[in-house]
């Protein structure tokens, strides 16, 4: 019997997603878990709530930000192309949006109790958020990262087995 025989079909799935998914997919949905705790954060714990005030706009649109971060950095993860593209505009929202309130907070009155070295993080959260940003534009749309897209590309929207064997449930 062959080595190559012995491996199982799942192992060659799972080394055929290229490693730029696997940590890109991971770091995004990262930032969507912390987008959603920091929502859960300035509406339950106290100090948090005083500090800072939250409308129902800007709730709503974290939480939607939060979720979708989550729900296409899984999916995108599962080969989906389609929601490969819909994580990358996500994440791109949400790094615009983190890159904008760092320069309004950084060009605006800095509050008296905050050190004068926060500038310095402020400018750090935009520099990391424009190389995350640029990373992830980068990796997805390479010729490495389409070709595994290509290889695992489904039907559907919504589809989240593979069709294209005796494995999925529906075809026997």
């Amino acid at each position: 019997m062959d080595s190559q025989d012995s491996v199982s079909s799942s192992d060659l799935k799972t080394r055929s997603r290229p490693v730029g998914v696997w940590v890109l997919c991971l770091l995004n949905l990262w930032l969507g878990i912390v987008a959603i705790a920091g929502v859960v954060m300035f509406h339950v714990v106290p100090e948090a709530r005083e500090a800072v005030e939250l409308g129902t706009f800007a709730t709503a649109l974290s939480l939607a930000i939060g979720l979708g971060l989550v729900v296409t950095s899984v999916l995108a993860w599962l080969g989906h192309p389609l929601w490969r593209d819909a994580m990358l505009y996500i994440v791109s929202v949400h790094l615009v949006f983190t890159i904008w309130n760092a320069t309004a907070f950084l060009y605006g009155d800095l509050p008296s109790e905050l050190p004068s070295s926060y500038s310095s993080r402020l400018w750090a959260v935009i520099i990391r958020s424009l190389a995350f940003l640029a990373a992830n534009w980068w990796y997805f749309k390479s010729s490495r990262s389409r070709a595994f897209y290509a290889r695992s590309q489904r039907p559907g929207l919504l589809t989240l087995g593979r069709t294209d064997g005796p494995s999925a449930p529906w075809q026997d």
